[in-house]
C-alpha cells in the first residue's frame, strides 16, 4: 500500500537534488513536469513507454459539430482532448457552442479549456470513477453526456451515470500502442547509483514499465509514483507497489508526492 503522505517540514528550495526521474508520459506533455523536476534539484530523462494515434475521426467529428445538444462532456485525460480537438478543427466548433465540461486533473482541464468556456474539476475528483459517481448524483435527471476516451478505458467506467437514467454516449477517440525501449535506452537508469523514481500516469504506462525494465533496474528498488488511486492498484495487481500516490492528478501533485515521499525517507 502506498505511504499517505503530509507537507514536507524541509524548506530545501532543491529538495530533489542527487535525484534522477524518470518520466513515463508522451514526449509531448512531459516538458511541464521535467521543468519542475529540476528546478528542484533532480535529473529528468523522459522515456516514453505510450504512443497515442487518434481513432473514430469521423465519428468524433460528427458528434462534435452537435456537440450542443449535449448537457455535459467528460474528459479523463490530456489524450482524449487532444484527439477530439485535432478531429473537429477542421470544421471548428465555437467553445460557447460546448455544454460544461468535466475534467479530471488540473492539466486535462486546461487542454479542454482550449475547446470549451465551461470546464470545471470537481472539488476532491481524483480519477474517472469519482467523476462519474459524482456527475451521477450532480447532473439534471435524463441529462445526456458524451464522453470520448482511450482504446483503454474499462468498459464500466461511466456505470454510475448510466445506472442513475443518465445517456452516456461514449466514443473510443484514440488508441494507445505500447512502446518497445531498446536495452541501451535502459542504461542510463541502470547506472545511475544514486535515488531513482519512475512517474506513472497511468495503468497501460504502469504495465508497460513493469514489463520491459531489467531485472536489474526492478532490483534497484526504484521508487515509483502513481498519478492516482487506479495506476497504484494496476502497479499492486502487477506485483509492485507504488511507494506513493499524487495528492492531486496533475504534474505538480507527481511532484508534490515525491517530494513528500524524500522527506519522509530521510527523516
Amino acid at each position: 500500500m502506498a505511504e499517505r503522505l503530509h507537507p514536507p517540514a524541509s524548506l530545501d528550495p532543491q529538495p530533489l537534488t542527487g535525484v534522477l526521474v524518470l518520466v513515463t508520459r508522451p514526449q509531448n506533455q512531459s516538458q511541464p513536469v521535467m521543468e519542475m523536476l529540476r528546478r528542484l534539484g533532480a535529473r529528468a530523462c523522459s522515456q516514453p513507454l505510450l504512443d497515442i494515434e487518434p481513432a473514430a475521426i469521423a465519428d468524433v467529428q460528427a458528434i462534435g459539430a452537435a456537440v450542443d445538444t449535449f448537457d455535459a462532456v467528460v474528459f479523463t485525460s490530456q489524450n482524449a482532448v487532444a484527439a477530439v480537438k485535432a478531429a473537429i478543427a477542421p470544421g471548428g466548433v465555437e467553445p460557447a457552442r460546448w455544454p460544461t465540461v468535466y475534467a479530471v486533473g488540473s492539466a486535462t482541464a486546461r487542454a479542454a479549456g482550449q475547446l470549451a468556456a465551461r470546464v470545471e474539476v470537481p472539488s476532491g475528483v481524483r480519477s474517472a470513477r469519482e467523476l462519474f459517481s459524482q456527475l451521477a448524483r450532480r447532473l439534471s435527471p435524463g441529462s445526456r453526456v458524451w464522453f470520448p476516451h482511450g482504446s483503454l478505458t474499462p468498459a464500466d467506467v461511466c456505470d454510475p451515470l448510466v445506472r442513475a437514467g443518465h445517456t452516456v454516449v461514449d466514443t473510443v477517440c484514440y488508441r494507445t500502442k505500447t512502446i518497445r525501449v531498446p536495452p541501451d535506452a535502459w542504461r542510463v537508469f541502470t547506472d545511475w547509483h544514486a535515488c531513482l523514481a519512475v512517474f506513472l500516469y497511468s495503468p497501460s504506462a504502469a504495465r508497460a514499465f513493469l514489463e520491459q525494465a531489467p531485472p536489474r533496474l526492478l532490483g534497484q528498488c526504484p521508487q515509483l509514483v502513481a498519478v492516482g488511486e487506479t495506476t497504484a492498484r494496476a502497479c499492486a495487481e502487477w506485483g509492485r507497489p507504488v511507494d506513493a500516490v499524487a495528492p492531486h492528478p496533475s504534474d505538480a501533485g507527481m511532484v508534490e508526492a515525491l517530494v513528500q515521499l524524500r522527506a519522509k525517507r530521510n527523516g
